[in-house]
């Protein structure tokens, strides 16, 4: 099966949601990346202590998906943001994208 190599570089997120307001106590946001929600693909960026509602991570992830997969709707890269408390943390948003979009009709075949 021919293979890709999928290099994804979250740098920065902008206005997240502030969920720590009752405490007034900064937030330490993350972020966790990946491929459909899998645990096994997951990977996870440092906790920004310093940028609040507007966190930097710019952490590098890398997976090899298989070009029929890409093609064919079945990968989705899944981003997930927390808000660090104590021992628990807080999902406060999520993004979604398909990869077909970003790879079909682009480089080789």
């Amino acid at each position: 099966m021919e293979c890709r190599e999928l290099e994804i570089t979250l740098i920065s997120a902008q206005n997240l949601e502030n969920v720590r307001n009752f405490f007034k106590k900064r937030v330490r946001l993350y972020a966790k990346i990946s491929l459909g929600g899998n645990l096994r693909t997951q990977n996870t960026t440092p906790v920004d202590k310093e940028g609040q509602t507007h966190p930097v991570w710019n952490f590098t992830a890398v997976y090899t998906v298989g070009k029929n997969a890409v093609k064919s709707h079945e990968i989705k890269l899944l981003i997930q943001f927390f808000c660090v408390r104590m021992s628990q943390e807080t999902n406060i948003g999520e993004l979604n994208l398909s990869l077909a979009e970003k790879y079909v009709g682009r480089g080789p075949s």
